[in-house]
């Protein structure tokens, strides 16, 4: 499936034709990967997959209802148009006529840099190759995936809303098992295109965290300092920002609402050097510069100096309670000072080194609690040296209490919360007193 915006808004455009409804909103999201899985030194899976699907929204007088298809032929396009009307006028009126996103001015950013097509599979096996030769060399067993893929996010109203964005992205995956089986590394690596991109590299830091601070060593759970790299930080950063929505916080499901209902907008909860913004036109993190429910993405400060800043409001919510809609980030910033993790661990005197953490869950959305564990890297800081491998744990704590609480950031690095694709570009971070609950033996 040949991604192409020109078809895709030519299809929407036919897709309409076909609408019945007083008001129509069409949603249509394409994605097309190609997937090289190795493991334990060995390819398992390598596949093409192509998906997509058009979601449509229609109102009926005050009726609200809607359908998905992923039959894009004229007799497959009617008959979801006839099915999406006939949801429709099944459900009961809504109290509120809330119309669809009319004509709004998108800016294009530079998410599509290359398409899935255009890499070779050559590309992705000599790649593979790369990574399990560093393994070998370095007595490691690798196991990962090496992804590239393209997409377009596409959407249409019947009142003049109309904006289509390809995306491209290259991801790889890498974790390093000691041949004991008794440590390991891990490292992720996307970019745009492959351009960047050397899976030597990406393996090797692996390998190196595989290695370092020899046979891990029992370390009592507790509260202890921490040094989070970067990806650590980026998967407990992301599910704070999720909380950043008026709606959440009206329903009781976000850390910014207070006892008595208000919330914490306007006030200072964090280090007055925390701010956390973002961009879809950032030119080093493009991102999509539109939401699904027809609003622009702007550059917006979430965080400011330590004050809570702004809030999405999403566009039916905003529009209901009489406040201006806000689209929800599309990547994620903040900026660090511009040391080097390796200076914060020669500044320390005690710490738990964590390069990321591992089935993160949000526990409790009121204080926005989250478990996970720390995974393929936990180190003894003693000193300003890393002294010892640990083994791993399992964590309960609050990101809100994490900003509080640092003192000290590295420079920013563009990541994602592990095992996903969500731009960010943010710090590792120095904190005290991180909540460790258990201990436990999974490698």
């Amino acid at each position: 499936m040949k991604t192409n915006t020109g078809r895709i808004r030519d299809l929407l455009r036919k897709a309409m034709h076909f609408a019945q409804g007083d008001d129509v909103l069409l949603t249509y999201q394409e994605m097309n990967e190609t997937i090289v899985r190795f493991v334990r030194e060995e390819i398992s899976t390598s596949f093409r997959t192509s998906s997509a699907v058009l979601n449509i929204s229609i109102r009926s007088g005050r009726k609200y209802g809607g359908y998905s298809t992923t039959d894009f032929s004229d007799t497959g396009l009617k008959r979801a148009m006839r099915i999406a009307l006939d949801n429709t006028l099944s459900l009961p009126d809504s109290d509120t006529i809330i119309p669809f996103p009319g004509n709004v001015e998108i800016k294009d950013t530079k998410l599509f840099q290359q398409s899935d097509e255009s890499i070779s599979q050559k590309w992705r096996l000599e790649a593979v190759e790369k990574i399990l030769r560093v393994g070998r060399n370095a007595g490691t067993v690798a196991s990962g995936v090496v992804k590239t893929s393209d997409g377009v996010t596409a959407v249409l109203s019947s009142s003049g809303f109309d904006v289509a964005q390809p995306a491209s992205a290259v991801y790889i995956r890498v974790r390093m098992i000691a041949p004991d089986g008794r440590k390991s590394g891990w490292n992720e690596f996307w970019d745009y295109s492959v351009a960047t991109v050397s899976p030597s590299d990406v393996a090797m830091k692996a390998v190196d965290r595989c290695l370092m601070g020899g046979e891990p060593r029992r370390y009592d759970p507790g509260r202890h300092d921490v040094i989070l790299e970067p990806a650590a930080a980026a998967s407990l950063l992301f599910p704070l920002i999720q909380q950043f929505n008026a709606e959440a916080i009206q329903n009781k499901q976000s850390f910014l609402r207070k006892m008595d209902g208000s919330s914490f907008i306007g006030e200072r909860l964090f280090k007055d050097f925390i701010t956390v913004y973002s961009d879809p036109h950032n030119d080093s993190l493009p991102a999509l510069s539109f939401s699904l429910d027809g609003l622009p993405v702007k550059r917006e400060t979430w965080i400011k100096n330590g004050v809570i800043n702004k809030v999405a409001v999403p566009r039916v919510f905003g529009l209901k309670q009489g406040q201006s809609p806000v689209a929800p980030p599309t990547n994620i910033l903040m900026d660090g000072w511009t040391f080097d993790i390796k200076e914060i661990i020669a500044k320390t005197k005690k710490a738990i080194l964590v390069s990321s953490f591992d089935r993160v869950r949000l526990s409790d959305p009121r204080n926005c609690l989250l478990t996970g564990m720390t995974r393929d890297g936990a180190w003894l800081v003693e000193d300003g040296k890393i002294v010892s491998a640990v083994k791993n744990f399992y964590f309960s704590e609050t990101p809100v209490y994490v900003l509080e609480q640092v003192e000290a950031l590295s420079f920013s690095e563009r990541v994602s919360p592990r095992n996903s694709l969500f731009p960010m570009r943010v710090p590792g971070m120095k904190v005290p007193g991180f909540s460790f609950v258990a201990v436990t033996d999974i490698v």
